[in-house]
């Protein structure tokens, strides 16, 4: 019986070898290296895409308080005001939303 078992243990030994075992293992493990690279990389497009959208509202945000400060009459300034809490709360959604799709693109 023992014998039996010698034999099955080096059967199975000399088939992971004849069928590539090894090869096949390195395969996986270079292809899961290559797929953590495509998400780094698709992440680091996704981040740069989020930055973009937040240094163009920062600099709309720049030229609203230049409006603002240009505005002496009070009427102006609130109406002004008003508009510029909208366009706040537009591009707070998009940073929301583009965040959240980024989010569910990385699941």
């Amino acid at each position: 019986m023992a014998r039996t078992q010698t034999h099955k243990k080096r059967s199975t030994r000399n088939n992971f070898f004849a069928t590539g075992g090894a090869q096949s293992f390195s395969q996986k493990d270079g292809s899961k290296r290559e797929a953590q690279q495509i998400i780094i990389k698709k992440r680091d497009q996704l981040n740069m895409e989020l930055m973009q959208l937040l240094e163009q509202e920062t600099a709309a945000e720049t030229i609203r308080e230049q409006q603002l400060r240009a505005t002496s009459d009070d009427t102006e300034r609130r109406r002004l005001e008003k508009i510029f809490g909208m366009e706040r709360a537009k591009a707070s959604e998009r940073i929301i939303a583009t965040s959240d799709k980024h989010d569910n693109i990385l699941r």
